[in-house]
């Protein structure tokens, strides 16, 4: 959910949106969660390089992050860095922002 000032800002193109969605996208749980689970719920760290939703409530969020993995057999710690861009969609009605980002990967079956 996004806050009211934010989508108010949103749906009147109002000068300093882009810095209210970066506020309300900094330190999302479910942006952490989301990139939690698309590296198969490694601890991840992330934040927003660049952020813009037009007055219609389409746009993008793009990301960097940092997936922290610890290797007991190895005693490391293994940080990976990554970026992923969202689509955004927010619902002016509801003021719920829709994420979609990239599909998980998956595997090709082995062949014998």
């Amino acid at each position: 959910m996004l806050s009211n000032a934010c989508v108010e800002a949103v749906a009147n193109a109002g000068y300093g949106r882009e810095n209210l969605l970066e506020h309300e996208f900094r330190d999302n749980s479910k942006i952490q969660s989301l990139l939690s689970n698309y590296h198969s719920g490694a601890h991840v760290s992330y934040f927003v390089r660049s952020v813009d939703v037009d007055k219609s409530g389409v746009g993008y969020l793009s990301v960097n992050y940092t997936v922290h993995r610890y290797s007991a057999c190895k005693d490391k710690d293994l940080d990976e860095d990554h970026d992923m861009d969202f689509e955004v969609n927010v619902n002016m009605v509801t003021t719920e922002a829709t994420l979609s980002g990239e599909d998980i990967a998956e595997r090709e079956p082995d062949t014998y």
